[in-house]
């Protein structure tokens, strides 16, 4: 992973450690436009994975997708999966998975993940 955190994202990290250690189980980054919450959510992702953990990452849009899929591979990340009906990056073994919300909620059938990433989690859907 090529993926250098800023002193601010790296507390961040360890302050989101502690809160698991802790026992809790549900934990929400806010941060300002351009504080790299995308950096946060690949540095994540990639260590889950390498623990052989599933991860799936949420967009809002599907535009969103394709540019969370380009911003991890440039972070160094092995190319995430797409969870989105017959795309070419489809692959329900990869460890990293990128949906947008709208595909998973008319799923019948969640996919299997050790965490799951909402980007965005402040925009209400139906």
């Amino acid at each position: 992973m090529n993926l250098k955190l800023y002193n601010d994202q790296s507390e961040t990290i360890e302050l989101t450690r502690q809160s698991m250690r802790s026992g809790f189980r549900t934990h929400q980054i806010m941060a300002p436009t351009g504080a790299g919450k995308t950096a946060l959510a690949a540095f994540i992702a990639n260590g889950f994975a390498e623990s052989g953990k599933r991860v799936v990452m949420t967009c809002p849009y599907t535009v969103l997708v394709m540019q969370t899929v380009k911003k991890f591979v440039e972070y160094g990340l092995p190319e995430p999966a797409v969870i989105w009906q017959n795309h070419e990056l489809t692959n329900e073994s990869n460890l990293i998975q990128i949906a947008s919300l709208d595909t998973l909620i008319r799923r019948h059938k969640m996919p299997k993940m050790d965490l799951l990433i909402v980007d965005e989690s402040h925009i209400k859907r139906k």
